[in-house]
């Protein structure tokens, strides 16, 4: 669907008098692609928003709007990674710095006036941390690289909880730091009594294997080291949960001599770790993945959504949205599902699926990233029965005209506000790609299913008209589009030829590079072949003549090519209301639209 008809149902819904918002700015500071950021809502709703600059300082947008640096007073910093826990009033905030030294700074973020407390002591923390709060105790979990007298582990996992009655002296109010298990990946599930069962997998044993270790709530210490399964590898795809007093453990697996048969699997207790169910979701066998969310209540309904891929002889195939759904507390699950159309999910790529459950039982709100317009776009399902089937699907939710909008991998950004749904999403200030803002969409169901109406009453391309006149979007239209550009190849017309190109080719390469670059090869003719026209994206087919006078190259090389008939493979995508000819660089296999 194009960026028009997109932009006149968003209207046609919000005349209806749905309360839908366009994307609402949420920072006021630009981050580049891959700044990390988290949210959190309080116990009285309020929103609270961290982030991290293009300098790397670490920003918080508080409840009012307001935002301040979180620069420790009276030096310098470096910070790195984040974390957030929702507070009764307020959230905790957990950031790793470097100055004067290692260590994993929180902080409240409602409490300005409060100095940040240091949580790792010696342990020389890393930037992969985790929080929570229960139990009335803020619970962390990171891992650190100070070596551990009598171990050959370079990277251990570390636990230590903080007394929030505490208020006068937070130090004093600091469980012990406690070495759990080795490893890299933070992993863990806690409970509201403040129970906490961390998972690790551990590469140096014989057999590896995963192990967990489970905290009773209250108790002093972690019990025993316990095995949950013997895995050869795994991939970062490595996540805990909890679904009412069974504990959950989920991770993508890596078999094969060149670790590249991915399975995701799973296993889960019913007594705290002394035995474990183990289960495969076999019909992702050979799936990679780059991304995982994971929703569960204590009734027994969890779903899983994943960014998956299928690797065939090495070959990578598009991301795509997979999901999984058990009712029983995961004691049998659904076959994977993908919830796009299916002449999609090889053309036009999928990613970072987010869930959250809606204010009444059986609801279940999922977005992705998608690129099926060739700008980034989040698109949305919505079900009333714990996903068994989808009342609303593929709807796209509304965007800045010609702007990416965007998800990442690192952070579920949905969730819900009473009645409403809210999404951080990030929004690319250019088609660079190279730095982005973040915003907030707000709607509720009702909203949603307004905006799906207003998409399926919309007028199809096809049906504006057959010509060029009455349709741009047709394959007239399309073939007037490339007559134009090829004409200004053979008048040597660059302008044109530049302008014709995609806009994230021209976002990365200026005009006048691009024309230092044109010139060599000299075209006398071309004829179109074939045009298939498939939604956003046409493959063309052109024949050209064309030859390349003697030229002397950096390498002192004397180059030319006599007249011939070349065949050209081409492709042309619909974005911002017009055709654009992808660009493709032969010599470097470089393309730049990212769908």
């Amino acid at each position: 669907m194009s960026l028009l008809s997109t932009t006149l149902a968003v209207l046609a819904s919000m005349a209806a008098g749905a309360a839908v918002t366009a994307p609402e700015p949420m920072t006021t500071a630009e981050m580049t692609t891959s700044g990390d950021w988290d949210a959190r809502l309080d116990g009285e709703g309020k929103l609270w928003l961290a982030y991290y600059d293009t300098s790397r300082l670490l920003r918080l947008r508080q409840p009012d709007g307001q935002h301040r640096l979180i620069v420790p007073e009276g030096r310098g910093q470096a910070p790195s990674g984040l974390a957030m826990a929702a507070l009764d009033q307020g959230a905790a905030l957990l950031w790793r710095d470097k100055v004067p030294e290692k260590g994993l700074y929180v902080a409240r973020a409602d409490q300005p006036q409060r100095p940040a407390v240091e949580l790792a002591g010696t342990t020389q923390p890393l930037v992969r941390f985790e929080s929570a709060v229960a139990g009335g105790r803020l619970h962390a979990l990171w891992y650190g690289e100070a070596p551990v007298e009598g171990s050959s582990d370079r990277y251990n996992l570390y636990y230590r909880s903080m007394d929030l009655a505490e208020t006068e002296t937070p130090s004093e109010a600091l469980s012990p730091t406690e070495r759990v298990l080795p490893g890299i990946y933070p992993v863990w599930a806690t409970d509201p009594s403040g129970a906490v069962m961390v998972f690790s997998w551990l590469a140096n044993e014989t057999p590896q294997r995963i192990a967990a270790r489970f905290r009773p709530a209250g108790a002093d210490a972690f019990g025993e080291t316990l095995s949950v399964a013997e895995v050869p590898g795994i991939t970062p795809i490595f996540r805990a949960f909890r679904s009412g007093n069974r504990w959950f453990a989920v991770w993508l697996s890596q078999y094969g001599p060149t670790r590249t048969e991915f399975l995701l699997e799973g296993a889960y207790t019913d007594d705290e770790g002394k035995t474990w169910t183990a289960f495969a979701f076999d019909d992702l066998r050979g799936f990679d993945m780059a991304s995982l969310d994971v929703i569960a209540d204590d009734a027994g309904h969890i779903l899983i959504a994943a960014t998956a891929r299928q690797r065939v002889e090495d070959v990578l195939g598009k991301h795509d949205i997979k999901l999984i759904r058990s009712l029983d507390r995961g004691t049998t699950w659904s076959a994977a599902e993908s919830l796009r159309p299916a002449a999609l999910a090889g053309e036009f790529q999928a990613r970072y699926p987010s869930l959250a459950f809606g204010a009444k039982p059986g609801e279940v709100l999922l977005v992705w990233e998608d690129w099926r317009e060739i700008r980034g776009r989040v698109y949305a399902a919505f079900s009333t029965d714990y996903g068994a089937t989808w009342a609303l699907n593929n709807v796209p939710l509304p965007h800045s005209p010609e702007t990416n909008l965007t998800l990442t991998s690192r952070r579920n950004g949905l969730y819900r506000h009473g009645d409403r749904f809210e999404l951080i999403a990030e929004q690319a200030t250019s088609d660079k790609l190279a730095f982005k803002s973040l915003v907030r969409l707000s709607f509720t169901a009702e909203d949603l299913g307004e905006l799906a109406a207003a998409e399926k009453s919309a007028p199809a391309p096809e049906a504006a008209g057959a010509d060029a006149a009455t349709d741009p979007r047709s394959e007239a239209a399309l073939r007037e589009r490339i007559q134009a550009f090829w004409k200004a190849m053979l008048e040597k017309d660059f302008d044109t030829t530049y302008a014709m190109q995609d806009p994230f080719f021209r976002a990365r390469h200026a005009d006048q590079t691009y024309k230092s670059n044109m010139g060599r090869i000299l075209y006398a003719d071309f004829k179109i072949d074939e045009v298939k026209v498939d939604g956003a994206r046409a493959e063309v087919k052109t024949r050209v003549r064309a030859s390349i006078p003697p030229f002397r190259a950096k390498t002192g090389e004397i180059i030319s090519r006599p007249e011939e008939e070349i065949a050209i493979p081409e492709v042309w995508v619909w974005v911002d209301d017009a055709w654009y000819r992808e660009y493709y660089s032969d010599g470097q296999e470089a393309r730049f639209t990212p769908y």
